[in-house]
């Protein structure tokens, strides 16, 4: 599955995650936490393997792109996170 596309004032984001579902929902927790709109989901969970994926969408501005990614790759779950 993929998620929308990002529209207008949306962000697409691939995220690489460990600890399977519990390792999304960090992840998930953190974005409503700082207060972004999560517009799309899309999970794929490998809770036998190593990684699962996390494609979303999210609200924000470009000028908060790279904060954002930096917020997200200092999280102990993100294996790594990418703009889509």
């Amino acid at each position: 599955m993929t998620p929308p596309p990002p529209g207008r004032g949306g962000l697409g984001l691939r995220i690489g995650v460990t600890g399977g579902l519990d390792g999304a929902m960090r992840v998930l927790s953190t974005l409503r936490g700082r207060g972004y709109r999560v517009r799309g989901l899309s999970l794929h969970v490998d809770e036998a393997g190593d990684a699962s994926v996390l494609d979303c969408v999210v609200a924000t501005s470009p000028s908060e792109v790279g904060l954002l990614l930096e917020r997200l790759r200092r999280l102990p779950a993100v294996l790594g996170a990418a703009e889509t």
